[in-house]
């Protein structure tokens, strides 16, 4: 092995000898001590290897053998070189090239996000961009676990945020749940209050004095749970305490639904024999189009399909090649029957059902009827469901203890 390296380091050719005594030339070889090796015989001499320095003594051997020597194959360092030196342009395009790679290593240049259901890439872009972090950010600014506590923050409904650097990509992996819970001071006295109207299906309460039970109606903004504690023996109030209210209230509520579908609408009609391509090229953010289609006679959509350059995995490159699809169209009036109108509103309610039990909502029934206007169809009506309900509402200690005042005397004023 290091015997291969070392030739391979001095540089060798492989030759053909052949002539009228091809033996005897190989033995002046070993008497002058010319290392040769891989001597092997075919139908016109032989075949063997030789260090490049011991070539050029074999002319005088080959006058006096009346041999002739062929080079078949050079083999080595010292000849990559001359290639190299013949070649100057493309070895300092080739050290050009190595250099920029290794200077483009330090960026990102391309961001995946991927988790997301509630927030679209879009929003979740926009605020990275916010924090100064886009496409062709110094990776080494880029501090991960300070940049997934930004995203919790900002980003309500995220239960879980993990973003690493893998090459030059930086990937957000994010887990979505129900809306993060305002902090608020557990400490400061509060109230719990109806957020809709309904009737109270249970009531747990932690801390506070229930004011409603099961089967109660209650209008919105009623107190359900106060947050002035009584302290009684037997029927007589003997001192107030004030705490923070905390308690899970199920109410049966209903939610008002409409929808509106207009009978007539625009539907339109793609010409295939129409479309066209066009191709471009962009670096950073330079994009040359090799050929942009003239539409100017037609309304047309697009369709962009874009590739980035990536020599190795996960190594991404601001070279972009963009492939766009011109698709021409032709706007035609139509009318949607009664029947496919009721159809796409009932699809589009239980699509809006869905998403309230995705919020924990349990749905009951609805009332919802389909009626016919003039220009359009209508659903409306109500939704009726079992809701979280409660929300806190702190209050002036000061006012509040002022409806007790007849407990507050000298010897008890400081009762908290």
């Amino acid at each position: 092995m290091i015997l291969s390296l070392w030739k391979y380091m001095q540089g060798y050719v492989v030759i053909q000898v052949r002539g009228y005594s091809p033996e005897r030339f190989i033995n002046l070889c070993a008497n002058k001590n010319i290392y040769i090796w891989n001597v092997r015989k075919i139908s016109e001499g032989y075949v063997f290897c030789i260090s490049g320095k011991a070539f050029f003594m074999l002319s005088p051997i080959a006058k006096k053998t009346k041999c002739r020597v062929k080079i078949l194959e050079k083999v080595g360092l010292p000849f990559k070189f001359l290639r190299v030196k013949k070649r100057k342009y493309f070895f300092y395009g080739l050290l050009f090239s190595i250099a920029s790679v290794i200077l483009l290593s330090f960026f990102v240049w391309r961001i995946e996000i991927d988790g997301n259901l509630n927030y679209t890439n879009e929003e979740i872009t926009a605020y990275l961009a916010q924090q100064n972090i886009t496409i062709g950010s110094l990776k080494p600014k880029i501090k991960c676990s300070e940049l997934d506590d930004q995203l919790l923050s900002h980003f309500n409904k995220t239960m879980w945020v993990s973003s690493e650097l893998v090459g030059t990509k930086l990937i957000i992996h994010i887990r979505e749940g129900v809306e993060s819970e305002i902090i608020v001071d557990n400490k400061k006295p509060c109230d719990m209050i109806a957020t809709k109207k309904g009737t109270v299906v249970s009531i747990i309460t932690r801390t506070g004095t229930p004011l409603v039970k099961q089967g109660d109606e209650v209008e919105k903004d009623a107190i359900l749970v106060s947050g002035t504690l009584e302290i009684k023996e037997l029927t007589e109030i003997k001192a107030v305490e004030f705490t923070h209210s905390d308690a899970d209230i199920f109410i049966r509520t209903k939610h008002p639904y409409s929808d509106t579908l207009e009978y007539q609408y625009i539907d339109k009609q793609y010409i295939k024999e129409k479309e066209k391509k066009d191709k471009a090229f962009q670096l950073f953010h330079f994009k040359i189009n090799v050929l942009k289609p003239n539409m100017k006679a037609f309304r047309y959509d697009t369709v962009e399909k874009q590739t980035q350059i990536e020599p190795i995995k996960n190594f991404y490159l601001p070279i972009y090649f963009t492939t766009t699809t011109y698709m021409p169209f032709e706007e035609v009036e139509k009318v949607y029957s009664p029947e496919q109108a009721k159809e796409i509103l009932t699809q589009r309610l239980i699509l809006h059902m869905k998403k309230l039990e995705e919020n924990n909502i349990q749905i009951l029934s609805n009332d919802v009827i389909f009626k016919e206007d003039k220009k359009s169809f209508i659903a409306s009506g109500s939704i009726y469901v079992i809701e979280k309900n409660g929300d806190i509402k702190f209050f002036d200690e000061t006012i509040r203890r002022q409806e007790y005042n007849e407990y507050f005397t000298e010897e008890d004023g400081d009762t908290p």
